[in-house]
């Protein structure tokens, strides 16, 4: 909504239980201080889960280009059910609470809250329905993987996302500071060794499930 990226902290709990002879899955989240103050991102391509990371601080919001942005405090409770005992679907209810801002104050409404629940089950359904997702072991394997590469690897890794970035034609990459991330296909050497690790497992999951 604003055009920001955070870091921080979550800790996270999960609970396995039967109800009335249904499987269900708890999982509950909180974060156990505030972010790291919020950085420049953008929405290049939503249906292929590209995005762009600046380090400068700030949002995209009108008059607020600068704004010094945190999130105050999260906690999330998911719950996922089957629909029936050894059921082939899976029911999802989502509730969720945040308040992140500027100067102490909470600007979230809840809309805000909704449309970042849709956009996460929207993924999160693709990955699960995908005839070729990938098995929990094979993902460890592939982190272990990325674990073990150093910064100028990952790079060459990266290069057809950073190529797709700079031939992207999404308009928020026409201003700054993104036009600038993106330009002359250099976009993975702005990023840390964490990010681009992130970014890399993210590539090879969307090709796994995606088929892109």
């Amino acid at each position: 909504s604003s055009g920001c990226h955070y870091r921080y902290t979550l800790k996270r709990h999960f609970a396995l239980a039967n109800v009335g002879g249904r499987t269900a899955l708890l999982s509950v989240s909180v974060m156990p201080a505030a972010s790291e103050t919020g950085e420049k991102g953008a929405i290049a391509d939503e249906k292929n889960w590209r995005y762009v990371y600046d380090s400068k601080v700030g949002t995209n919001m009108a008059m607020m280009g600068g704004a010094a942005t945190k999130i105050y405090g999260a906690a999330t409770v998911s719950v996922y059910m089957e629909d029936k005992p050894g059921g082939s679907s899976t029911k999802l209810g989502v509730f969720k609470w945040t308040r992140a801002g500027w100067s102490g104050m909470n600007v979230v409404q809840q809309k805000h809250i909704t449309k970042g629940i849709k956009r996460y089950i929207d993924g999160m359904r693709k990955v699960f329905e995908a005839s070729g997702r990938p098995s929990p072991a094979k993902i460890a394997a592939e982190a272990s993987r990325l674990q073990g590469l150093d910064k100028a690897a990952l790079c060459r890794l990266l290069e057809p996302e950073s190529q797709a970035l700079a031939s992207s034609t999404a308009d928020i990459l026409k201003s700054s500071p993104y036009k600038e991330a993106v330009s002359g296909g250099k976009y993975a050497e702005t990023l840390t060794a964490e990010q681009l690790r992130s970014e890399a497992i993210k590539c090879w999951m969307r090709r796994q499930t995606l088929g892109r």
